[in-house]
């Protein structure tokens, strides 16, 4: 039988959940990615730092289909993936787009914001100086501030405030004619 082709889902968790979902995942050799970030929180009478998921109740999961079916038998925690076009179609997000996502969680000192509103398609970015070097993603301007935005299927972006001359515009077109 022929080997099934690994996707990244993405799943749904209990209130508060995530973390044990990820153990349960990892005891079952299962690869996963749980995207955890440090943020500032100030209460009355101080600031602490915590560690809390970018996206809460959520988790992705990467393996087969059958593999996905059976894990919500196995792990009470996980309750649901993300479906599009009725209850049977699962969101699959896009290897490169985690690989993007990855890389922004991971690397950013700053704070990631979820934004689950459509997005107007803006200019192609590439960060040029920071930890983020490199990186290419969506140009976002919001009364905020601008934000540097990498897409995932049917969730929306996650963006990350960036400085107008720490960027420069590039055309994918020209260098995907490059590289071939």
């Amino acid at each position: 039988m022929a080997e099934q082709k690994l996707c990244w889902y993405v799943g749904y968790t209990r209130s508060c959940q995530e973390k044990s979902v990820a153990k349960s995942l990892a005891a079952l050799d299962v690869e996963y990615y749980l995207p955890i970030q440090k943020v500032r929180r100030k209460w009355s009478d101080r600031i602490k730092i915590i560690e809390r998921p970018v996206l809460a109740h959520t988790i992705f999961i990467r393996t087969d289909h059958e593999t996905r079916v059976k894990l919500l038998k196995e792990i009470y925690s996980l309750v649901g993936y993300m479906t599009e076009r009725g209850p049977w179609t699962p969101v699959v997000v896009p290897d490169s787009q985690m690989e993007s996502f990855r890389f922004m969680v991971d690397n950013t000192n700053d704070e990631v914001v979820f934004e689950q509103n459509p997005l107007k398609p803006g200019d192609p970015i590439e960060v040029l100086v920071g930890p983020l070097a490199g990186m290419r993603g969506e140009l976002i301007k919001t009364e905020k501030g601008n934000y540097v935005a990498i897409r995932l299927t049917s969730l929306g972006a996650a963006m990350v405030q960036v400085s107008l001359d720490t960027i420069r515009r590039y055309d994918p077109a020209k260098e995907a004619s490059v590289i071939l």
